[in-house]
């Protein structure tokens, strides 16, 4: 059973999105020491994010003829999974064994107006582009001295026209006063929108070992949400299909973490070729994964 209130808000919040009950009273959370001091429960929202996870995996694999099964969760390790990359290793050593997690260029700054904005240069193409808009060397000291020329408001829109991230450290009452805030208030944390298909007619048999056997999903995704959800389907036995262009601006020990069980295609979806196989492969998959903004699919249609 599930005893914590955020972790069982967090759980309760999912499985009233669901098309079909899961049980809580099948879950048990030990306890588990957090590995990073913030006001933010981060722990407890991951362990109950996990725990509607967990029940909807049990639930589709007794639906498939697998047996019935409880879950135990750690609420440290359900933490960590909000940061795996550091639970990543080769040979022994950590991939996150650069200084790229906590460069410079990734970071919060105090601007002239005594507010602070928290920015990401990530990846060489965000990191030149930001260093670029301020027009200073990638060191703490000089990106401090660039930021705190600028009030913080003039940094967000600037940096936001630039298609740069950043933007405002913000109060929660503040955020909601915000119009994507407010927005984003008006959502639940999961959203469900069911379409059907005259013409969709497969079904899936009975499971041998893992609830998503037999199902097939393309993964258009980059960085680490999108991945992450790719990643989950494979684990429970999904195939999926990772498809990313040949040049692309990658971080290594990211692009390790997240891509575990897939098959990666590499091809320029903007190419004649590249675009015909992207159509055969839609066709045959039951689940997409995007993390592109609309107009890229767009072309599909073309």
């Amino acid at each position: 059973m599930i005893i914590e209130t955020l972790q069982r808000k967090t759980f309760d919040a999912i499985a009233d999105t669901l098309p079909f009950a899961i049980d809580p009273a099948k879950v048990t959370v030990e306890p588990g020491v957090s590995y990073t001091v913030s006001p933010i429960k981060a722990h407890d929202y991951a362990a109950g994010v996990m725990a509607a996870f967990g029940s909807v995996v049990e639930h589709i694999g007794r639906l498939r003829g697998l047996p019935s099964q409880t879950m135990t969760l750690n609420r440290r390790r359900c933490g960590l999974l909000l940061n795996s990359g550091q639970l990543q290793f080769l040979n022994g050593y950590g991939c996150l064994m650069d200084t790229w997690p906590i460069g410079p260029d990734n970071g919060t700054y105090r601007a002239k107006d005594g507010r602070f904005v928290t920015m990401i240069g990530l990846h060489p193409h965000l990191r030149d582009a930001l260093l670029d808009y301020f027009q200073c060397s990638n060191s703490a000291h000089a990106i401090q001295a660039a930021v705190e020329k600028k009030p913080v408001q003039q940094i967000e829109d600037e940096m936001a026209a630039r298609r740069i991230p950043a933007g405002i450290v913000r109060s929660p009452e503040e955020w909601l006063a915000h119009p994507q805030g407010a927005a984003t208030a008006k959502l639940p944390m999961v959203q469900i929108e069911q379409r059907t298909s005259k013409g969709d007619n497969r079904r899936l048999g009975r499971a041998r070992a893992r609830p998503l056997e037999g199902v097939r999903v393309i993964e258009m995704a980059h960085l680490v949400a999108g991945p992450t959800i790719g990643r989950l389907l494979a684990e429970q036995g999904a195939d999926v299909i990772k498809i990313q262009p040949p040049v692309g601006d990658w971080v290594l020990p990211l692009w390790l973490d997240v891509n575990w069980g897939k098959k990666c295609i590499l091809t320029d979806v903007k190419s004649r070729s590249g675009k015909a196989r992207l159509i055969a492969l839609l066709a045959e998959a039951d689940v997409l994964v995007n993390s592109n903004s609309p107009g890229p699919l767009r072309m599909l249609s073309s």
